[in-house]
């Protein structure tokens, strides 16, 4: 059974996920060929594969080798940080493309 803090921590990177997703799409506003956006969108998907590792673990499907490094919680809670962890460069890759963007058009006006 996970510790109430893990889920509420999850509760937390849905949300977060959801912000980081508003922002990805935003970016493909800026960059509607994903020339540059690609990496955002890899690390939204190395950050589902963390929750999904997460909450395998949780619903006793991760193998035992695995677990047995570590409590479920502990698991958890080091894939739920990991998952985090790219979402933020997901966010940071999207920031980035808008940012050349602006920047472009900013120069070009003047």
């Amino acid at each position: 059974m996970l510790d109430e803090s893990l889920k509420q921590q999850f509760k937390q990177l849905i949300v977060f996920y959801g912000r980081v997703k508003e922002l990805v799409i935003a970016s493909e506003r800026y960059d509607p060929d994903a020339e540059l956006s690609i990496t955002a969108f890899g690390e939204l998907r190395n950050a589902l594969d963390h929750v999904m590792k997460a909450e395998s673990a949780d619903y006793g499907f991760t193998p035992a080798d695995e677990l047995n490094k570590h409590s479920l919680n502990e698991y958890y809670n080091i894939h739920v940080g990991k998952a985090r962890a790219h979402l933020y460069r997901a966010a940071y890759d999207a920031y980035d493309v808008i940012s050349i963007q602006v920047l472009d058009d900013v120069n070009q006006k003047n």
